[in-house]
């Protein structure tokens, strides 16, 4: 039993105001401890004593009465069997002390009634499972806020005696029906102070809360579900409190409290500790026993919080620099880092400057450390500390995967060393699939400068229709796929070759595995529009605007899904009719049938030879299929080239088929156009939108 070894040899020895003491202390504490009180009362028992059990259990049971500790009596009185109490009196004072904790309980009545609790009185062990049954029944009176999985949090508005069941209202569940047997495995109730519950009483209260104070909101979440949570469960507890739009900002003050354990790599998990204290040791007990990398997680999660374990932590991480400095002077620059942007770089002796200035192969240095932001502070200690940084970024350039990196390289080059910034850009062009990620950057790069996609463009167009395919190229494939859709690099490289590259790229892009057939079209047609002698004698194309495209297999697909089989039946419903030969309705459907027909054919054919016009891609040097063109004169005159199902005399738009598009096709700003006929002076030429 819960007694102490003294207390027991005062038992044993008959010291009884010992042990009246001791059992007084223990009635004074609340709660109780139930465990102690019934040793002490069974000891007594085991030694002849047990007249005196009873006095010290009818004291205790007065003063529990007296302050109102009905749940502590109660709990009490459930160790019956294991204390000389007599069954019809322990049975008397179950049913007062039910009374005292349900005060307002319409239903503890017929429920007493129905477990039997008032049968069978003397049968103590039986009384006591009715009383279980009768208590797990009474956390569901009407009233009672309660939770159940997937359903959310709901009220229970009516207990029905007849068919032991409850009725709960959920907010999108309302009136749902769960019976007594169930409802102890489906439902949970909810104790006034849990966070769900509050949401639904005093929802305002926790939104202003959430405003003034964040940590007591987020402990109010953390102690309600009393195991460490996942960021996305206590987003999702908060719902409706804190803003999605402020969440962030929220998220980022409420885990900063200092009693916030914040535990786990990837999905981290928290949890509310009792005390700061308490917080620090168990994060103090978690560090002492990590790896590095975890330790620096750690560290950098924490850094910001007031407690013993951030100046642990922080000398533990400045020892293990000095101590790594010689042997992985990597490690040593990264734990320093940690270090200055928690402020305590002042802690360790190690010199970052130094290591840099004294590293045999700097670019070694900054290879070797995994965090892109210490390669990144590498790279600007090299700038600062050494002479030969040039050399350095040289070979680190064409290593480096992160764009941002990069592209600071790449500008101290150009800045500082422009030669060897050349040098760097052809060795990237050069060998793509050995610096694949250096590759992709140059790409995209590209995308805005001109002077990239000049450098040699056709060879940067070959190595991307084909890089999605390398295994080095894996990690990349994502933005790869950018660089080849409309608007990327390959759409910004066609207008950069020469008749002889455009018929190369032509035959890449059509080989090209990593293209579908939508994005393979519009390239070879921007080529086709710039170069007419690319297109093949016996290939006529249709150029239009994808919307007109997307327009026409609409309408096909209407023909061969809805008419034509709206056609078939109404064939079939004419022909029951009768005699075909003076069937009007047979003959009028057959005739609609042969209509549709050929406008399916009509539509496949032009379909097949139709190319989409990217308009984006379209050089205004000269007209052409996609210009805008401008006349001067006192009056705007205006003109737009572009296919035949665009075409629209009346809003200035016509197909380059007709006469009037053939006429001005090829013509530069300055030249003379009939239009209508009068000559007219073209002053601008620009792309159609």
């Amino acid at each position: 039993m819960a007694i102490t070894r003294p207390l027991r040899r005062a038992i044993e020895s008959g010291q009884l105001d010992s042990v009246e003491e001791a059992w007084l202390d223990l009635a004074a504490r609340k709660p109780l401890d139930v465990d102690s009180v019934v040793g002490i009362a069974r000891a007594l028992v085991g030694t002849g004593n047990e007249e005196h059990a009873q006095m010290l259990l009818e004291l205790l049971d007065d003063q529990l009465s007296e302050r109102g500790q009905w749940s502590d009596r109660l709990a009490l009185l459930k160790r019956a069997p294991q204390l000389p109490l007599e069954p019809s009196e322990v049975h008397a004072q179950i049913l007062e002390t039910l009374d005292q904790l349900h005060p307002e309980s319409e239903i503890l009545g017929p429920l007493r009634e129905k477990v039997g609790l008032l049968r069978a009185i003397e049968d103590l062990p039986k009384s006591l499972d009715k009383l279980q049954r009768l208590e797990g029944l009474l956390q569901f009176d009407v009233g009672s806020i309660v939770r159940m999985k997937g359903k959310g949090v709901g009220r229970v508005t009516e207990v029905n005696l007849e068919l032991d069941s409850f009725r709960v209202d959920f907010e999108r569940h309302p009136g749902l029906t769960v019976g007594f047997v169930a409802a102890a495995k489906l439902l949970d109730p909810l104790p006034r102070s849990h966070f769900l519950r509050r949401k639904l009483e005093e929802p305002e209260v926790l939104r202003a809360l959430a405003d003034d104070d964040p940590p007591a909101v987020l402990e109010a979440i953390l102690t309600s579900w009393g195991r460490p949570m996942a960021a996305t469960e206590v987003r999702q507890a908060a719902a409706n409190i804190v803003d999605e739009a402020r969440w962030t900002s929220w998220w980022t003050s409420a885990r900063k409290h200092p009693q916030v354990v914040t535990q786990g790599k990837g999905r981290q998990t928290y949890s509310w500790a009792e005390s700061t204290e308490d917080a620090a040791d168990d994060l103090w007990s978690v560090f002492e026993t990590a790896g590095r990398g975890e330790k620096l997680a750690i560290f950098r999660r924490t850094a910001g919080q007031e407690h013993s374990a951030a100046v642990k932590m922080a000398n533990s991480l400045a020892a293990e620099a000095e101590a790594v400095e010689g042997d992985d002077p990597a490690s040593a620059l990264l734990l320093w880092l940690a270090l200055e942007r928690a402020g305590e770089a002042g802690r360790t002796r190690v010199d970052p400057l130094g290591i840099v200035a004294r590293a045999g192969k700097p670019a070694d240095l900054a290879a070797a450390a995994g965090d892109k932001a210490l390669r990144d502070r590498i790279c600007q200690w090299i700038r600062e500390a050494r002479d030969d940084w040039a050399q350095v970024f040289l070979s680190r350039l064409a290593e480096e995967d992160d764009p941002k990196i990069l592209d600071r390289l790449s500008s101290a080059l150009e800045k500082g060393a422009p030669d060897l910034h050349g040098r760097a850009m052809n060795e990237i062009l050069s060998r793509p699939r050995q610096h694949a990620g250096a590759f992709v950057w140059f790409a995209e790069r590209a995308v805005e400068e001109e002077a990239l996609r000049a450098r040699r463009p056709l060879v940067l167009l070959q190595h991307l229709l084909v890089a999605p395919s390398w295994v080095e190229a894996a990690p990349y494939r994502q933005r790869l796929k950018s660089l080849l859709a409309s608007g990327g690099t390959v759409a910004r490289i066609l207008p950069l070759l020469n008749e002889d590259e455009a018929a190369r790229a032509e035959e890449a892009i059509r080989r090209a595995g990593s293209l579908e057939e939508y994005e393979r079209e519009p390239l070879i047609t921007s080529l086709h529009v710039r170069f007419p002698a690319l297109r093949r004698e016996d290939e006529i194309l249709l150029y239009a605007l994808p919307d007109s495209i997307e327009e026409r297999r609409l309408q096909l697909k209407n023909l061969l899904e809805k008419e034509i089989p709206a056609n078939r039946r109404a064939i079939e419903e004419a022909r029951a009719l009768g005699d075909l030969r003076e069937n009007f309705e047979y003959k009028s459907a057959r005739q609609r049938h042969e209509y549709l027909s050929a406008r399916v054919v009509g539509f496949e054919r032009d379909l097949g030879r139709a190319r989409p016009l990217d308009l984006s891609t379209v050089e205004p040097d000269e007209v052409r299929i996609g210009c805008r063109v401008r006349f001067a004169g006192p009056e705007e005159r205006h003109l737009t080239i572009l296919g035949p199902w665009e075409s629209s005399p009346q809003d200035h738009v016509v197909s380059y088929e007709s006469e009037l598009g053939k006429a001005v096709l090829g013509l530069k700003v300055g030249d003379e156009a009939e239009v209508g006929g009068e000559a007219l002076t073209i002053a601008a030429i620009e792309r159609a939108t």
